[in-house]
């Protein structure tokens, strides 16, 4: 069973990894592709973008330029009310692991404003400046709750975790390690090494905690890499062997954080329905402006 869940698990941060990497491809190749196409345009000053032969194409009205626009807002709406139909409604719990979800949706949400940057040409005024900081808010308000949520603990089917789950599973890993003829006995210890980690005193001092945390994981994976390679332990099993001790390592740190996070990730929903909320008015606000103007 132990090694069924580990398979499912170890699938599963594949596919998870996978999506990631082509969901960051597809953002970079896009972002190149629209912003060397204009740059020249871009580089422009505002009052000699007129004359040239790029204006009537990428200005906010021009037909590039207006695609831009809507192509953005549409990602930004599908992310959002994709993201919250999954988190809400209960027949889509098998639609997909949520984390997968929440990967999507932070790439149209991020996609999408960066187009609509692009429809704008960085012209900033009025409503429009009113909607592009509003957006820019909700931008950083989402990666900040996406490091929040990658900070709390899922099984495989998106549920969190409880701490008696942490504690077997990093017992399991430890008895894993133990097991391993590859890894010499005199730096096993060294190996299986993990800082206590403090009860938080509170939401920043669980951030600090982690950012700790992290940069300590970096530091001991770097030497337990060293280690290893010294030992002639082959390159493939190496990189199990480190992934097994980061693993752990994360498990039982989270073990202790899992609370704070989890009330943390609660209150930035709080936070960041209601800014999402004001960013679609003023978004719906400088469409119907654009209309009633005769700007499109």
């Amino acid at each position: 069973m132990a090694d069924d869940t580990d398979l499912r698990q170890g699938f599963s941060m594949t596919r998870g990894r996978a999506l990631t990497w082509t969901l960051v491809t597809v953002w970079v190749m896009v972002a190149v592709a629209t912003t060397s196409a204009g740059l020249r345009y871009y580089r422009l000053p505002m009052l000699a973008r007129i004359d040239s032969p790029f204006h009537e194409l990428l200005r906010p009205a021009g037909s590039v330029g207006h695609l831009y626009g809507i192509i953005g807002t549409v990602m930004m709406t599908v992310g959002v009310l994709g993201y919250s139909l999954r988190r809400r409604v209960g027949w889509l719990t098998g639609a997909g692991r949520l984390s997968n979800w929440l990967q999507v949706h932070i790439f149209l949400c991020t996609l999408g404003p960066f187009l609509i940057v692009l429809h704008t040409t960085l012209k900033l005024g009025g409503i429009v400046s009113i909607a592009f900081w509003s957006m820019t808010i909700v931008v950083l308000s989402g990666f900040f709750g996406r490091y929040v949520y990658a900070r709390i603990p899922h099984g495989v089917e998106g549920n969190v975790r409880d701490l008696v789950d942490l504690a077997e599973e990093g017992r399991a890993l430890e008895a894993r390690l133990r097991a391993d003829a590859a890894i010499p006995e005199e730096g096993l210890a060294d190996l299986l090494l993990v800082p206590r980690t403090p009860e938080p005193r509170g939401a920043l001092h669980a951030l600090a905690l982690s950012f700790a945390g992290g940069a300590a994981d970096r530091f001991h994976r770097r030497r337990a890499r060293a280690f290893l390679e010294r030992r002639n332990v082959p390159r493939g099993h190496q990189r199990e062997v480190l992934d097994l001790v980061q693993r752990r390592r994360r498990l039982l740190r989270a073990g202790t954080l899992s609370r704070s996070f989890r009330r943390m990730f609660g209150s930035w929903h709080l936070l960041h329905l209601p800014l999402a909320i004001l960013l679609a008015i003023v978004t719906i606000l400088h469409i119907a402006v654009a209309y009633m103007f005769g700007y499109v």
